[in-house]
């Protein structure tokens, strides 16, 4: 939960206010409406108690009644994932699996029924 909460956090650390309900709804989905409070409090918490000890102690400041803001001390700078070839050839080779095997398959029973 802390990952995924940091992660959102980062995602939109050039937003003037990260909303509280936005960062619930994020985390727990449709869930977030039987949520309390206390529950993003807690995970807020930990996640600053671990940036404090990698030694980022003002991260995210909180706004009251509101939710979060990044700090304008720290500077976030979001790259762009870059999509691996191999990534992309994964479905293709599964195919081409699937496809050897039943061209095996067949060719098997067609030998197993001509003899």
């Amino acid at each position: 939960m802390r990952s995924r909460c940091l992660s959102y956090i980062i995602e939109h650390a050039k937003d003037e206010v990260i909303e509280k309900e936005a960062i619930s709804v994020a985390l727990w989905g449709s869930r977030s409406k039987f949520t309390s409070d206390a529950s993003l409090t807690q995970t807020l918490y930990l996640i600053r108690r671990d940036l404090k000890f990698a030694g980022l102690d003002e991260f995210f400041i909180t706004v009251p009644k509101s939710g979060i803001r990044v700090s304008t001390s720290a500077t976030v700078e979001v790259m762009e994932e870059k999509v691996s070839p191999v990534k992309n050839l994964r479905p293709w080779i599964l195919m081409f699996g699937f496809l050897v095997s039943v061209l095996l398959i067949g060719t098997a029973l067609f030998l197993t029924f001509q003899l």
